[in-house]
């Protein structure tokens, strides 16, 4: 397929491949990016003051690009992203599960402690830095064959 014409898109954009790979590169990437967006709002909720949460970003970026470069190397001396993409995920799944796992009165005992909803903040970015980039590698690698 050389040129984009009518018959061009409409053969892209029934492919179901196209689809579900924008579906994955979206839950990563939305991921990925509240993360980044909320995470002064989230360090704020601990008692923080607004300045102290900015400051307190610093380390959890600081890991996510070691991370992230780490991972990166890692998949390309394999050659494979799905699993890297998967550990991403599941890191920051399990973050996010130590954060919403605050419950409402802080004397039950499995009430997580500032610190490790520190941790989990770092957790959670870590698996979203982690899976954004890799996402985006495989499946721009993949070779989707159309049939004429």
């Amino acid at each position: 397929m050389d040129t984009l014409n009518a018959w061009a898109y409409k053969l892209i954009l029934s492919d179901w491949k196209i689809w579900l790979g924008s579906l994955i590169y979206m839950g990563v990437g939305i991921t990925g990016y509240s993360t980044t967006f909320f995470m002064p709002t989230i360090l704020k909720e601990f008692g923080w003051t607004a300045k102290s949460a900015q400051v307190h970003t610093i380390p959890v970026y600081a890991v996510c690009a070691v991370g992230m470069l780490a991972a990166a190397w890692a998949s390309d001396r394999v050659r494979h992203r799905y699993g890297f993409v998967m550990v991403g995920v599941v890191i920051s799944t399990f973050g996010y599960g130590v954060l919403l796992s605050q419950s409402a009165s802080p004397q039950l005992s499995a009430y997580p402690s500032s610190e490790a909803k520190y941790a989990a903040v770092f957790l959670a970015a870590l698996g979203g830095y982690i899976s954004m980039p890799l996402a985006l590698a495989w499946l721009s690698n993949l070779r989707i064959v159309f049939r004429f």
